[in-house]
């Protein structure tokens, strides 16, 4: 996550956004395996596996529990934790949304 800039409250910006995009595919690729398009060992792979390693719960963690520690960083952790798992589980609907639009 590179190219993603860092923002001057803390904000781990990079985690979120990886969480989001990755909460996105796995939606969309859950729906195409219901549809049996996707295998069961292909989803594994692309779920536990591609999406796994690009979406950590260790890592999302880690950004939480760093902010937790600054002095002033209380509030950003928890607008941090509160969005990932709204925006996160919007994602996650809004692949599987998609994917049934496009069949």
């Amino acid at each position: 996550m590179l190219l993603i800039p860092t923002l001057s409250s803390g904000f781990p910006l990079d985690i979120f956004i990886a969480n989001v995009i990755a909460s996105f595919l796995l939606g969309y690729a859950t729906y195409h395996h219901r549809l049996k398009n996707i295998s069961d060992d292909m989803i594994l792979l692309f779920g536990a596996g591609a999406l796994g390693g690009m979406s950590t719960f260790s890592s999302f963690i880690y950004g939480a529990v760093t902010e937790f520690n600054k002095h002033d960083g209380n509030y950003i952790s928890v607008i941090y934790v509160a969005l990932s798992l709204v925006v996160g589980f919007f994602s996650c609907w809004l692949g599987l949304y998609i994917s049934r639009a496009k069949k």
